[in-house]
């Protein structure tokens, strides 16, 4: 309802825009179901719905957000293989949606999307990567030598 104000006595405590905003979530080391460890981070946006309850039922809404990605990305990659972390970026994201705003209505704050940004395996299960991709790429050109010898025959 209307609520006037006295001029010089009386203002207004919070302001706030319902314009969509973005929250980067930074990088954070997990482990994969396979005890593989690799970096994730996260780019979460979001709208305040009702600020009341943005600026009384949580210190800072932004800190919450964040922690609560991160803990859940945390939590899903841990449910991953190694394998498995590079293909369902996807399903993380829709997990991450559906958990971050099961939360975060009683804030008074809407998780519009959850973006996983980066998926970064350690230097040393990088450089595994890549000596295995070199073993199967020699395998593959040692198997069509072998068939061009044999069909030559």
């Amino acid at each position: 309802g209307l609520h006037p104000k006295l001029p010089f006595i009386e203002s207004v405590a919070a302001y706030s825009s319902i314009r969509e905003r973005v929250l980067d979530v930074p990088a954070q080391r997990c482990i994969t179901k396979d005890n593989a460890p690799l970096s994730a981070d996260a780019v979460v946006f979001y709208r305040i719905t009702d600020l009341t309850k943005a600026k009384y039922a949580i210190d800072d809404y932004r800190l919450g957000v964040s922690n609560l990605v991160l803990t859940q990305l945390r939590s899903e990659i841990g449910q991953l293989t190694l394998d498995e972390t590079f293909t369902a970026r996807e399903q993380l994201n829709a997990i991450l949606l559906r958990e971050a705003n099961a939360v975060s209505r009683a804030w008074g704050v809407e998780v519009l999307r959850v973006e996983v940004r980066d998926i970064l395996p350690s230097p040393e299960i990088i450089s595994a990567m890549e000596l295995q991709m070199a073993a199967e790429r020699r395998k593959r050109a040692a198997v069509l030598e072998s068939e061009g010898k044999r069909e030559a025959a």
